[in-house]
């Protein structure tokens, strides 16, 4: 047998002939088959009539559009809606402002993460701005505290000998240190003035004094708050 010429092909009965390429192969290729009634995939085991029949199946279901690659030739199109901002222009920037356009969504996600950093910053400052209590004072008793975290400290003392009494100052943290330093609310004149002096560090807080004529009030109450 010619390889170049010939091939060689086992009938359904088994028995082999050889035939030239170019003669009619009518025992070998289908005249005829018959169409597939589904579309299914090929099988390593189908024959030439099943093989056929399967390819003329997809073949005869293939739409006009698979031919022609026109829109118009879809079948079940998507609705688009219709409205002025299908017709709109897109701009990537924040300084148009000519009628016909519509943000980018880089432009918006721009602004948005800015606008997100500003609600932080103002969340930080709201923080900051409001008075929080962070602890009390007993007598003249030293008590520690974390001043660290704060801006500005105030205390605010009742007097034992008259709660109509109370005494304030405000001591920004940036002039604390680990050193002690001493505060008071003002001057003393003795028998007649009225005083009180806190001793404060980065650390630690107490009261020292507390006078109102010529009595010392050692027993007053500190309220501490912070910023």
């Amino acid at each position: 047998m010619n390889l170049l010429t010939q091939i060689k092909h086992k009938t359904q009965k088994g028995e082999e002939v050889i035939m030239d390429i170019g003669a009619k192969a009518s025992n070998v290729l289908p005249e005829n088959f018959v169409e597939q009634k589904e579309r299914s995939n090929l099988t390593y085991k189908d024959k030439l009539p099943v093989i056929f029949g399967k390819l003329s199946k997809w073949y005869a279901d293939l739409r006009p559009v698979a031919w022609s690659g026109s829109y118009s030739d879809l079948t079940n199109k998507p609705t688009i809606p219709e409205g002025s901002a299908a017709n709109y222009q897109v701009a990537n920037n924040d300084t148009t402002e000519a009628e016909g356009f519509v943000a980018d969504a880089r432009i918006v996600r721009t602004h948005g993460l800015e606008i997100d950093g500003l609600s932080r910053d103002l969340k930080v400052v709201k923080e900051h701005s409001v008075w929080e209590q962070i602890g009390s004072l007993s007598g003249t008793a030293q008590k520690i505290f974390d001043f660290s975290q704060c801006e500005e400290i105030c205390l605010v003392t009742t007097c034992a000998g008259n709660a109509k009494l109370v005494y304030t100052v405000k001591i920004p943290v940036v002039v604390l240190s680990e050193d002690k330093i001493h505060v008071c609310n003002g001057g003393y004149t003795a028998g007649t003035g009225a005083q009180c002096e806190w001793e404060i560090s980065k650390t630690s807080c107490r009261l020292l004094a507390c006078y109102v004529g010529g009595t010392n009030y050692t027993g007053s109450a500190t309220t501490i708050y912070a910023r």
